[in-house]
């Protein structure tokens, strides 16, 4: 904290020592202070004045240092000093030249950036090097600072500030008791305790993220789970750090927070996307696997739904705009909350659950429309039985939707269905309820029909949120129903199929969604959920 320079007096070659640092610290080692370029001994007034001047200096948020001097005498120069005339003893008598105050204004992001923090839940701990009446008043400004902060004690320190002298003589009940609070700041602290601190933050099984800029923050950022250094700092601690902020804003931090926030949520909703849309393809082909019964979907239609069609909603998840804000919700732990969760595989299997329900009363529709029935059914088809059957295009083996047109027409029927159903959960994944929707629905009835620009505005300020959602949806029911009027060479085992079983399709994705509606209302807000504690 105290660091010193020799140098040479012009008259008469005359050694003088130079001392800077913490004021407390230089002060205290000076006997002497320089008035009017008179030195005099340090009496109870020169004391008093110190004190007053350091305490209005540092509440002002100001970085006050310390400056002291020694002209070293004839008789105390050593021989065969260094050109650079190190070398020289330090003085135990200094004479005290005064305070410098050097302004460090913060940058205009930095009360937003700590806001954003708190709402996000992220404890916000300051660590510094400088006064505690600099730390507090710097708290202050920056939202930091707590109630019991507003008093000070005798030495003109703030008592809800920690000095480094007292971290030395704290318990792990003083270490629990601190670390637990939302805001934290701690003045005068040494480079060691950084370090120590960031340790015991993370053996309460938090993520640390460090700022910092000087030398005094390597070892705190390379404790760190993630090391975040500013441009403008010492060369050291941009090379200790993980990531490197070419500007010197904290709002770049807490946009790269909510960045990874929106990229977890938009990869937790693609996975259970796509697993509530496996469920269904399992049970159908375990149904030909174990019954003998015709698949409601043939393996070409399997890939040209996943490679053609689910492509658009996935991508769609991935870059697609949140639910929720992300600074709104709460920390996650990467411990107990993976990315993928028990919670999220339970979410899927509860969707696919209510696929698979629909699209097996689609296949069963289907083939009673054709005239078979269910026990006609069983033990008609094998699975892979022929070669041709892997692409969908053979025939059965056994007696029962022995005419492949027929059973062609049935996969097209279920394809549809899950298209449609597919596209339901989509919206569902992207935060669009059916409340929301009668909302607007309902806002839509007061445009007048016959005002053709009234009608576009309202569509458009509906639409404007979820583009990207529209196209996720609309376009693999356009591409099913081009495929069913013209068949491509992925798709040419689908058949032209009516506008009931259309209907039928979107049918049953609102059923599903009205379902889905009550097992919330029944699982989460009804006695069922009470009791559980869900």
């Amino acid at each position: 904290r105290v660091s010193t320079q020799s140098t040479w007096e012009r008259s008469g070659l005359q050694p003088l020592l130079v001392v800077r640092g913490a004021p407390k610290s230089v002060f205290g080692g000076c006997t002497m202070v320089m008035i009017d370029g008179l030195l005099q001994p340090i009496g109870a007034q020169t004391r008093s004045l110190f004190r007053a001047n350091l305490d209005q200096m540092a509440g002002t948020g100001e970085h006050v240092v310390g400056l002291a001097a020694y002209h070293y005498p004839p008789q105390e120069i050593v021989t065969g000093l260094a050109a650079d005339h190190d070398g020289l003893p330090i003085p135990q008598a200094l004479a005290f030249l005064g305070l410098v105050a050097v302004t460090d204004p913060l940058r205009p992001t930095a009360v937003q950036a700590v806001n954003t923090c708190r709402s996000a839940g992220l404890q916000v701990v300051m660590l510094t090097g400088d006064h505690p009446d600099t730390a507090h008043a710097v708290a202050c400004q920056t939202g930091l600072a707590q109630g019991q902060w507003c008093t000070s004690d005798s030495d003109g320190v703030f008592a809800g500030i920690p000095t480094g002298l007292e971290l030395d003589r704290w318990t792990g009940a003083d270490w629990g008791a601190v670390l637990s609070e939302p805001r934290v700041v701690m003045a005068r602290v040494s480079p060691a305790q950084k370090a120590d601190v960031v340790r015991r933050l993370q053996s309460k099984g938090k993520t640390v993220i460090m700022v910092g800029d000087g030398l005094n923050d390597v070892a705190a950022l390379q404790q760190a789970d993630v090391g975040i250094a500013l441009a403008s700092g010492a060369s050291q601690c941009c090379t200790a750090a993980n990531v490197l902020l070419l500007a010197d804003d904290l709002m770049l931090v807490v946009w790269l927070i909510e960045e990874g926030r929106v990229l977890v949520a938009n990869l937790q909703r693609c996975l259970t996307y796509l697993f509530s849309a496996i469920l269904p393809r399992l049970v159908g082909f375990g149904l030909q696997a174990v019954l003998g019964v015709p698949s409601p979907l043939s393996v070409r239609l399997v890939l040209g739904l996943d490679l053609a069609l689910n492509a658009v909603p996935s991508c769609v998840l991935l870059a697609g705009a949140p639910t929720t804000h992300p600074m709104r919700l709460p920390p996650r732990n990467i411990r107990t909350h993976p990315l993928v969760s028990v919670g999220m595989l339970l979410q899927g299997a509860l969707l696919g659950m209510w696929q698979t329900a629909a699209l097996l009363l689609a296949y069963w529709l289907a083939v009673w429309s054709c005239g078979y029935s269910v026990g006609q059914l069983l033990g008609s088809a094998t699975l892979f039985a022929s070669p041709m059957n892997v692409i969908g295009v053979g025939a059965v083996t056994k007696s029962g939707l022995d005419n492949a047109a027929d059973l062609q027409w049935v996969q097209s029927v279920c394809f549809i269905v899950c298209v449609a159903l597919q596209s339901t959960t989509l919206l569902r994944l992207q935060g669009i309820q059916p409340r929301a929707l009668w909302a607007w629905g309902w806002d839509l009835r007061r445009v007048p029909l016959l005002r053709p620009a009234a009608l576009a505005t309202a569509l458009a300020q509906a639409t404007i949120h979820h583009r990207t959602t529209l196209v996720g949806t609309l376009l693999p029911l356009l591409l099913t129903l081009v495929g069913t009027l013209h068949p491509f060479s992925l798709l040419a085992t689908l058949s032209p199929v009516g506008v009931l079983w259309w209907l039928l399709a979107v049918l049953l994705a609102g059923v599903v969604v009205v379902a889905e509606e009550c097992w919330k209302m029944v699982m989460h807000d009804g006695w069922v959920g009470a009791v559980l504690g869900l």
